[in-house]
């Protein structure tokens, strides 16, 4: 991230490190990929009171930004750490925007675009909610889901679900992240929980966010393969010099240096936008390049490794599947170059040299 953050952002990045850099090991990440809950790992995250970060301290929370608490993001994706932190900021966060004391423990939500949850009236006059989440992060193993609900009557309402409430179709991710199929089926919502849940435009601003989160999480996932593709060819000789000697690999190694820069700064760009008008136009760039970047900086990088990076034994691995895997979730590049570009044509075309220069 960039040289900008604020003092609370330097210190929580410093704190989040140490955490995850003691806490986050093999073994860990080995048996999460089984489908394990890493529990001495999320203590680690409950002492250190992260996961309450983004909510108002009149509601329990630290009362940190959203921009504040991204530098987690960075360090979940440096560190390959298989729990979900991220989701839980952002489902606490996204609960706290409608003045409500987020739930206990670690949450999921139900990230970019699934098939819709609807709010209805029984004909019994109780709200019931239905509907499928697909791809949700953790979803068989958070006792709770934040979810946006559209309906006719109310808007956006924003729920917290109790897991068991649901039918829970297990799955998993190409990183072996768990990532459920969830059903709602005449879910039984109280009247007061609609009430208290309801925020416009709930369902863009979680998408918004995710794609934000997402984004940081794959520049940490890129910095940190980025390092270690360096001193691998430092270190691997072939020849009797080191592979970093030859210029093909140098070339490799320059255009790789070139994706994570134009990744960081597309997502630190977003980063400053948030809270102001650019907001949504800047998540799109940057989830698009960030998308684009981790495709080229893992296939490089598994080139320079060779079959060393394919070992199930070296950590190279824990990094590109998640960049494989993230760069879908909360809007595929598509889904944003798409709505980037319908934003782009609505202005007009006597607006877009102008925009672009402003932005520049």
């Amino acid at each position: 991230m960039s040289g900008t953050m604020s003092d609370t952002a330097h210190l929580l990045r410093d704190v989040a490190e140490r955490l995850f850099a003691e806490g986050c090991t093999a073994r860990i990440r080995v048996q999460a990929e089984t489908g394990e809950w890493p529990a001495a790992l999320w203590h680690r995250i409950e002492e250190a009171q992260l996961a309450m970060l983004a909510v108002p301290e009149a509601l329990g929370g630290a009362g940190l930004s959203l921009a504040e608490a991204m530098v987690l993001a960075h360090a979940v994706g440096r560190h390959a750490a298989p729990v979900p932190l991220i989701e839980t900021v952002l489902g606490h966060w996204l609960f706290a925007l409608t003045g409500q004391r987020p739930v206990a423990g670690p949450v999921s939500v139900t990230s970019q675009a699934q098939t819709p949850l609807h709010l209805t009236r029984s004909a019994s006059n109780r709200w019931c909610l239905s509907g499928v989440a697909r791809c949700v992060p953790w979803g068989g193993q958070v006792a709770h889901v934040v979810v946006v609900a559209e309906s006719e009557e109310a808007g956006d309402v924003v729920l917290a679900i109790e897991s068991g409430a649901l039918a829970v179709q297990p799955g998993r991710s190409v990183a072996f992240e768990p990532r459920a199929t969830l059903r709602f089926e005449d879910v039984a919502i109280a009247d007061d929980a609609v009430q208290a849940g309801r925020k416009s435009s709930a369902g863009s601003a979680l998408l918004l966010a995710g794609g934000l989160a997402r984004s940081h999480q794959m520049v940490g996932a890129m910095d940190w393969t980025l390092e270690q593709t360096l001193v691998h060819a430092r270190e691997r000789s072939q020849f009797g010099k080191p592979i970093a000697g030859f210029q093909s690999v140098q070339h490799m190694l320059a255009i790789m240096a070139g994706q994570v820069c134009a990744a960081t700064a597309s997502a630190d760009a977003a980063l400053a936008a948030v809270d102001t008008d650019d907001f949504e136009d800047a998540v799109a760039i940057a989830k698009a390049r960030v998308g684009e970047a981790a495709a080229e900086v893992a296939a490089i990088a598994h080139q320079v490794h060779g079959a060393m990076g394919y070992c199930q034994e070296f950590a190279l691995h824990y990094r590109t599947k998640r960049l494989w895997s993230w760069r879908d979730e909360f809007g595929t590049e598509r889904d944003w170059q798409i709505r980037l570009g319908q934003h782009v044509a609505a202005r007009g075309a006597d607006a877009f040299w102008q925009r672009l220069a402003e932005m520049n």
